[in-house]
């Protein structure tokens, strides 16, 4: 995976995770000490995930770091999300 695809990864397993957790951009902008404009546009890939993002996350949604580098399809295949989230993530794909 290259930088951007390593990102869009990223954020395809946030918003699957903001979901499962009823969370929105302001709430996780809380959690991780930032503005709900900040997660907008790390979401957008109009910013990069920081390593100190990834370890936020990780500590929010109770997460190893390494789970956020998996690849989304693998997430899925491996059934690390339940139904309704994985058509999520499996339609934001699309």
């Amino acid at each position: 995976m290259d930088k951007p695809q390593v990102g869009e990864n990223i954020s395809k397993i946030v918003r699957v995770l903001m979901a499962l957790h009823e969370m929105d951009q302001d709430a996780l902008g809380r959690a991780l000490g930032c503005d709900a404009s900040v997660v907008s546009k790390t979401l957008r890939g109009k910013r990069r995930w920081s390593l100190d993002d990834i370890v936020k996350l990780a500590e929010v949604f109770d997460r190893p770091i390494s789970y956020f580098f998996e690849p989304a399809d693998t997430l899925v295949r491996n059934r690390c999300f339940r139904q309704e989230e994985s058509r999520q993530l499996v339609g934001s794909a699309a």
